[in-house]
């Protein structure tokens, strides 16, 4: 509506100017077009006696002399004024809809002359479309964003984060670009826990990624693709030590994959992790006494890569050292709490999913075990981390079926999956699982265990009663897939405490 009443208001307006510089006819007859002088009376042919223009120009005399209208040419004046500042408003609030219709390269001319409208138009709306922009301007959209990306002393703009996300996608990054980026984007680090009993078997430790900084979009991209490639983050630990004492600590094998996101600018980035133990030989304990602090620097390995390993875009190998201070075996490491079992009773803060009995040709095998069975937690704004082992409830027989840790901190949603592992050298229940079966369903408890939390970097403190999922559905085909949410699914088992239960 602005931007109309803006164009009626400037053609009104040049309307009146062409009319008020035109003026009103104060006299007729023959004058010199050039300095007004009256003719009247002469040869046509003759020179004008005042100026001296030749009467055979083709336009020296003019019929009649004008007079400009002051007062029309004021109120044109004023009418621009109004209706170039209608104008400028109804364009600014219009910019988006008028670079949507310009071509490519109008654009492009555009944002290189500072109209920032159209340089928006061109990273957040066309660089993941198809038709794809012109080969030009997506080099230099790419060549500038590099170069800000490589510049830390400028702001970053988040909408060269879609460009640089768009490029990525398109495959248009060359290696060492590609390489460039991630090594700028990518925040890693080791996470260790603050103390452990002495004589503890175990050193848990956690290998962080984050995707943010001088890299996060306007808009999100998630599972972002490299061409024809899916990548994701590979993170590993490889090697733990005291290097104080000599020590080399054997660490366990695990390798964890996250998806490969580009977080959207002041969301927190987009992170992932993987735990990770390393086991502390009782020889260890001998040159360690309680009371003091230790040194363990940690090895670790980030890259970007195809599950399969068949293309590789990134890798990043680098160590973090952290401090660990030892603690007397009689001194408490995590802190029950009870407190907050009341939230827990009134929100579906952790729920279950229906436990999924695999086939026995489906069974998997790893070093913990045989996997009979699995199943999803989900956790939503848990005002307390939960910890502790799982036990299956059915016929009036407990059975420990694993552990489970919820490790993120409080006011997030998150899910990790829950499993019972039979282990190595045990054959599987056969008869309970088909017992179980045939049920339908069964009652699974998490049993607080400051043990299993202590096996953890992130909790210091659990929920001091266990909490139950009564009548979880027992199924033999894979649960369909449930977004993450605060409200619970119509398949979800919400976890509740029960009183008079506590530590295990």
């Amino acid at each position: 509506m602005m931007l109309w009443l803006g164009l009626t208001l400037t053609a009104l307006a040049l309307a009146l100017l062409i009319l008020g510089l035109r003026g009103r006819v104060i006299a007729r007859g023959t004058f010199c077009r050039k300095c007004r002088f009256d003719l009247a009376g002469l040869d046509p042919a003759a020179a004008c006696p005042e100026c001296g223009r030749r009467g055979d120009h083709p336009r020296a005399r003019r019929p009649n002399l004008r007079r400009a209208s002051r007062p029309l040419t004021a109120i044109a004046i004023v009418l621009i004024l109004a209706g170039g500042s209608l104008l400028a408003l109804g364009i600014g609030q219009n910019a988006a809809r008028i670079m949507a219709l310009l071509p490519d390269r109008a654009v492009h001319t555009l944002s290189q002359l500072g109209v920032d409208a159209a340089f928006t138009e061109l990273a957040v709306n066309r660089v993941t479309r198809v038709p794809p922009l012109p080969d030009r301007i997506w080099r230099e959209l790419i060549d500038d964003a590099v170069a800000l990306q490589a510049d830390p002393s400028k702001p970053w703009d988040p909408r060269y984060g879609n460009v640089l996300a768009g490029a990525l996608i398109a495959d248009r990054l060359t290696p060492d670009q590609i390489a460039a980026y991630f090594d700028t984007i990518m925040v890693s680090d080791v996470n260790l826990p603050e103390q452990i009993h002495h004589g503890s078997e175990t050193l848990p430790l956690k290998v962080v990624n984050s995707n943010a900084g001088r890299g996060a979009a306007r808009d999100p991209f998630w599972q972002v693709t490299i061409g024809s490639h899916q990548p994701f983050v590979r993170l590993s630990a490889t090697r733990v030590e005291i290097p104080a004492l000599g020590i080399e600590l054997p660490i366990q094998p695990r390798i964890g994959f996250t998806g490969l996101d580009i977080p959207v600018a002041g969301s927190g980035g987009s992170s992932g992790s993987m735990d990770s133990h390393a086991d502390i030989p009782p020889e260890a304990w001998t040159r360690i006494n309680p009371g003091t602090e230790i040194t363990v620097a940690v090895s670790y390995e980030v890259e970007v890569r195809t599950i399969k390993g068949d293309a590789s875009f990134f890798t990043r190998q680098a160590t973090a050292k952290g401090v660990v201070r030892i603690l007397d075996p009689e001194v408490q490491l995590i802190q029950l709490n009870a407190q907050p079992a009341e939230a827990f009773m009134k929100a579906s803060l952790i729920r279950l999913r229906p436990l999924y009995v695999l086939p026995k040709d489906a069974r998997r095998t790893s070093r913990e075990g045989v996997t009979v069975a699995r199943s999803t937690v989900t956790f939503a704004h848990c005002p307390v981390p939960v910890a502790g082992r799982v036990v299956l409830l059915h016929a009036g027989e407990e059975i420990e079926i694993g552990s489970w840790a919820h490790v993120l901190h409080t006011g997030l949603l998150g899910s990790s999956s829950l499993s019972w592992t039979i282990p190595p050298g045990e054959t599987p229940p056969e008869d309970l699982i088909a017992s179980i079966l045939e049920a339908g369903s069964v009652t699974i408890e998490i049993r607080p265990d400051p043990g299993i939390a202590a096996a953890t970097v992130d909790v210091r403190e659990i929920l001091a009663v266990p909490l139950r999922f009564t009548d979880v559905p027992v199924v033999t085909e894979a649960p369909a897939f449930a977004p993450i949410s605060e409200q619970p699914d119509a398949e979800d088992t919400t976890g509740r405490p029960v009183s008079g239960g506590g530590a295990g």
